[in-house]
């Protein structure tokens, strides 16, 4: 089966092409794809079909029943999807039409059907020589075909001609196979994701334990590494690299940009600590997702900002979509094919603990008590998200470490120090299997000596957006 896309993750092109030969309808083999981003309105005739001009597509088959000589039989071709452009013969020699070596007498007349039809008969004599069931019988003719379609065709041997006009049953043999495919050319996979976990242990600033600060989140292939094209509706010119045009091509980008810098060749861009987007070569859209002119190359992120301050990468999804790729030799009948969109994500390595209400009132005296039932220490992080007009500010326990098999209290006033208000709300980030980790908030009343007990539900890699 023909695998269309032109570029797989692993940036190769795996078109299928075949140069102009013989269908052989013995083999099923031979036929020809046409990029259906190669056609042009020149290349369609009155009913809209698209015409493969050129080199004749010849068609060989088996004649599949002997004709012995002095005698003839009746050859029928019907098309699925197509018909006849032009015919130049008939003939049990492989030689072109009009150049007959002697085996028996090639036809030039067409019995029935023929050009403009999805049909053509044939009377063949055995006039020379014997035509073995294992003869090959050759068809010299160019098509018209329907177009983002497969074009196939049927032999068929009959004994008289009104069996070959009222193509009854099988006749005395008969074969199929493929003339030629019409098919997006453009289109397939350009990108190639990867999960990339940053630790709580290293405060979510580094990726799956490794001393750099840096990962690649998506990879980009290049369009223009072809190795193998389609073919043009004329089946003899290629279709290939050189027919793209990605000068004006973009990709867009989008995901969580607010933490550190992303890179992609010579683009780049952030948000410094006014939350002002800063960039080179790099255009920020109404939707928050970024656009760079098309290259091949990998979305780079630091979790160091554009004022070099270390911040913590967030969990997130990553995409990014091609658009603006372009035929350059004709102007296409059909829409360029599309290509699928790649995407990359950040998960943290934790059991992610929210606590949806979190004070510091001095009237309440809040706990938040975290049990380890687990065979090893789990460290964990917080943070925090606040209502307008409130600043959160890490205590001394925000961070830190719950030993195996151990519980830990831990203070409101030690997690966090609040002002504008004396309430926020707060992710403890805790690396651990959510199986192992069970966590409450207690929250006393100081004036009435009333507890309110709260489970906090732990889930693991909680959504990455």
């Amino acid at each position: 089966m023909l695998n269309k896309k032109i570029l797989a993750v692993a940036v190769a092109t795996v078109f299928s092409t075949n140069a102009f030969s013989a269908v052989d309808l013995n083999a099923d083999t031979g036929d020809v794809v046409i990029a259906a981003e190669s056609i042009d309105t020149g290349d369609l005739n009155g009913d809209g079909l698209v015409v493969l001009t050129g080199t004749a597509q010849n068609v060989v088959a088996d004649a599949g029943f002997s004709i012995a000589n002095g005698t003839s039989k009746y050859v029928r071709f019907d098309l699925t999807n197509g018909e006849f452009a032009t015919i130049a013969g008939f003939d049990d020699d492989a030689t072109a039409a009009g150049g007959d070596t002697g085996n028996n007498t090639e036809v030039t007349a067409v019995s029935a059907g023929g050009v403009g039809e999805s049909y053509a008969i044939f009377e063949i004599a055995a006039d020379n020589v014997d035509i073995l069931q294992t003869t090959d019988l050759y068809l010299f003719a160019t098509y018209a075909m329907t177009n983002n379609s497969t074009m196939s065709t049927t032999y068929k041997l009959f004994e008289t001609a009104q069996q070959a006009i009222d193509n009854v049953s099988a006749g005395l043999s008969t074969s199929n196979g493929v003339i030629a495919k019409i098919e997006s050319a453009i289109t397939g996979t350009f990108g190639a994701a990867e999960t990339v976990t940053a630790t709580v242990a290293d405060e979510f600033k580094k990726f799956g334990g490794a001393a750099s600060t840096t990962l690649n989140n998506i990879d980009v292939a290049d369009l223009d590494d072809t190795t193998e094209t389609y073919l043009f509706p004329d089946t003899a010119t290629a279709f290939d690299d050189t027919d793209l045009a990605t000068g004006a091509a973009t990709l867009t980008f989008a995901g969580d940009f607010s933490f550190g810098e992303f890179t992609f060749g010579g683009s780049s861009w952030g948000y410094d600590v006014d939350g002002v987007f800063t960039a080179t070569a790099a255009t920020e859209n109404e939707d928050g997702s970024v656009e760079v002119a098309y290259a091949a190359g990998s979305l780079e992120t630091t979790t160091t900002d554009v004022d070099a301050t270390v911040d913590a990468a967030n969990k997130g999804s990553y995409t990014v979509v091609l658009d603006g790729v372009a035929v350059t030799a004709v102007t296409p009948v059909n829409a360029i094919g599309s290509f699928s969109e790649a995407s990359g994500t950040i998960i943290y390595d934790t059991t992610s603990i929210t606590v949806p209400y979190l004070t510091t009132y001095s009237s309440y005296n809040q706990r938040i008590y975290i049990v380890n039932s687990g065979t090893q220490d789990a460290s964990y992080t917080t943070s925090f998200t606040s209502e307008d007009g409130v600043t959160a500010t890490a205590g001394a326990m925000a961070s830190g470490v719950v030993p195996a098999g151990e519980m830990v209290s831990i203070k409101a006033t030690d997690l966090v120090t609040l002002t504008g208000k004396t309430r926020t709300s707060a992710i403890i980030e805790i690396e651990a299997q959510d199986t192992a980790i069970t966590a409450t908030s207690q929250t006393v009343n100081l004036t009435n000596g009333g507890t309110d007990t709260v489970s906090l539900y732990g889930e693991l890699n909680a959504n990455t957006n």
